[in-house]
């Protein structure tokens, strides 16, 4: 939606994939200290999920805050600074 509702649905979701991957590779070092082979795999998962989801906010939803904010008056945009 161009008032980025939708695209806040859907960062929410990816949110909530990265704290889930985020939690498999927590749940790896639970132990006795993992073999980097181990490791590796959910690392790499996890920090392409970051990267498109850093892509996305960046393209979908900064635009639409930054366009929101720079329709404030002054004193309520000065006060955000």
């Amino acid at each position: 939606a161009s008032d980025g509702v939708g695209h806040v649905e859907i960062m929410l979701r990816e949110h909530e994939e990265i704290l889930r991957q985020l939690a498999e590779v927590e749940a790896l070092f639970a132990g006795d200290a993992p073999e980097a082979w181990e490791v590796e795999p959910f690392i790499a998962i996890l920090s392409g999920t970051l990267a498109k989801h850093e892509y996305r906010e960046e393209a979908n939803l900064f635009p639409v805050w930054e366009a929101a904010v720079a329709r404030l008056p002054d004193a309520e945009r000065a006060a955000l600074e």
